[in-house]
């Protein structure tokens, strides 16, 4: 469905060179299927309330993935089922000055870097 630019990965002594990670369009548990049917709302209510006029989820969705395996702030390894958490925060400052923010939240494959799920993360 798409491919997305990824930056080296590591979190311990794992690690993935950096390359190209494949958003697939996969099933009820990985890839843009899980993706829209778990968390599509989160990023429908995230597009609603915190970026206005960007666009449809997708849009939305597309972007955060792309900025955070770009440049992931947080990277953690789970050895139970060898995947990656990359975590990045996400920035809009109003014309007025108000700050929105959420946190990107995927998981991809550590052995071959596709994406599995993102989702947004809210604090407030």
């Amino acid at each position: 469905m798409r491919t997305f630019y990824r930056a080296p990965i590591t979190a311990g002594f794992n690690s993935l060179p950096g390359g190209d990670s494949q958003l697939y369009c996969g099933n009820e548990k990985y890839g843009f299927l899980h993706t829209a049917k778990e968390h599509g709302q989160d990023w429908q209510n995230v597009a609603m309330s915190r970026f206005p006029g960007a666009g449809n989820w997708r849009d939305l969705a597309d972007y955060s993935i792309s900025a955070t395996l770009a440049n992931p702030e947080r990277v953690e390894y789970r050895q139970d089922n060898n995947t990656f958490t990359l975590n990045r925060d996400i920035y809009r400052i109003t014309d007025d000055g108000t700050i929105y923010a959420f946190t990107s939240r995927l998981a991809i494959s550590a052995s071959d870097g596709k994406i599995i799920t993102a989702f947004p993360q809210t604090t407030k």
